[in-house]
């Protein structure tokens, strides 16, 4: 199952994963490899999520397959830690078996007790989902001897969501929410509707679900679907939710909605318990399509995001939806990918301190093996796009996840192929 790129959060939340931005020039990046994944596994490989840091400066990260179980394995938890000689220390905190979950694709998130919780696409109840299980959400905490010890706090199961490829997000209860890709469909029918989705994987029903973890006094989570999609109101969900200052989540559907293409929306608490969806925009591919990266708010509640494909070359681009009056949104395309320098199939966004948007792009760049780009806002409401760093291959190439900024200015991020055995690695870009 392909997957997709984590979340930021409007919302100061008690989740300690962001690291600290600042105002990086980003003229001359010079990168450094941290770690390239080899061709053994054991270490994993395959990494597709964004990182995350500690205080200390530690990175936290996911692969996709690779480890000591699963034949050629279903994934591992990996932790870097700088060295005084300016090396990195890699570290594999768990390996997936399959009943713990398989083929993590999301980034990790810290609660206020430096425990880490993450979603695993497959794995879980080995008889769902074809016999590769329907996903599980986990937690890692960490013990004195150095170890951590993984709980799987949620099994999905199909009806109650399948193949979870976003990352969570605690609201300020101590609250998760996440998404699923598939699932929820109670009577087992396909996703479907009126111009649903395309390329509609095979043998899972639904169309995806929103859902809400609780913590228990007992140490169990209670779930909750507060959203399932039907096609027309959306389909699809990769990415993951982002919170506003009242508790609304937003999100985006990669396919659905009235033309197709994918959407992006917003579900409202209510006082009764309820939660009610609100479709904010409708891709119709000449305006982008297949949105399966998170949002970004920026400080005065405007949207940002970017869409795989479509826009003005196909080839996709980077949105802002502006909040209005009467609770309507305007859609505006900042930036169309042109397919020359800058292919899309565009990671999700930050902010820097200057006000840029940084992300990556999986393609083009040297042989096509990807960039890191920068869009700049100019008085005149226009944004422009500057490239700044192209993979070779031996780098690191295909950059899905997004990026995370220290607070010297420097870029952390992962390449899903390339590096020194061509499995991957973990990078940092230097202004």
């Amino acid at each position: 199952m392909s997957t997709r790129k984590s979340s930021a959060v409007w919302l100061a939340l008690a989740v300690g994963l962001v690291l600290v931005m600042t105002t990086p020039v980003f003229a001359a990046s010079q990168e450094k490899v941290l770690h390239s994944f080899n061709s053994n596994g054991k270490d994993g490989y395959f990494p597709t999520s964004r990182l995350i840091s500690d205080a200390g400066g530690n990175l936290y990260g996911t692969t996709q397959v690779g480890g000591t179980h699963c034949g050629s394995g279903c994934g591992t938890v990996f932790e870097l830690t700088p060295t005084t000689e300016g090396k990195w220390d890699r570290r594999i905190l768990h390996s997936f078996n399959g009943k713990d979950g398989a083929n993590p694709s999301s980034a990790l998130i810290f609660d206020s007790a430096g425990n880490l919780y993450g979603t695993a696409s497959q794995g879980g109840n080995l008889s769902g989902c074809g016999g590769v299980g329907c996903g599980v959400v986990l937690k890692l905490a960490p013990a004195a001897n150095g170890k951590w010890t993984e709980t799987v706090i949620h099994v999905f199961n199909e009806k109650n969501g399948a193949i979870p490829n976003a990352s969570l997000v605690f609201d300020t209860a101590g609250n998760l929410y996440g998404t699923t890709t598939l699932g929820g469909d109670l009577q087992g029918r396909q996703c479907g509707g009126s111009k649903a989705q395309r390329h509609v994987p095979k043998g899972v029903p639904g169309c995806g679900v929103v859902f809400k973890l609780s913590p228990g006094t007992n140490g169990k989570w209670t779930a909750r679907l507060l959203h399932t999609f039907n096609g027309n109101d959306g389909a699809l969900p990769y990415a993951s939710l982002i919170l506003d200052s009242v508790g609304s989540l937003y999100g985006t559907t990669s396919q659905g909605g009235t033309a197709g293409w994918g959407t992006v929306f917003r579900l409202t608490p209510a006082n009764d318990g309820r939660w009610t969806e609100k479709v904010l925009h409708t891709f119709d591919l000449t305006d982008g399509g297949y949105p399966s990266t998170s949002l970004i708010f920026d400080t005065a509640g405007t949207l940002y995001g970017t869409t795989a494909i479509g826009g003005a070359f196909r080839t996709g681009t980077v949105f802002e939806l502006v909040p209005r009056a009467n609770d309507q949104w305007k859609k505006i395309t900042l930036h169309n990918f042109s397919g020359n320098n800058d292919v899309a199939d565009p990671s999700d966004l930050i902010f820097d301190g200057a006000g840029n948007l940084c992300g990556a792009t999986s393609g083009q760049g040297i042989n096509n093996q990807g960039t890191v780009f920068r869009l700049t806002p100019h008085n005149n409401g226009k944004w422009s796009e500057t490239v700044f760093f192209k993979f070779n291959g031996k780098d690191g190439a295909h950059p899905t996840a997004g990026l995370i900024l220290d607070a010297a200015g420097n870029l952390f991020g992962t390449t899903v192929n390339g590096g020194a055995s061509g499995f991957g690695s973990v990078f940092e870009l230097i202004p």
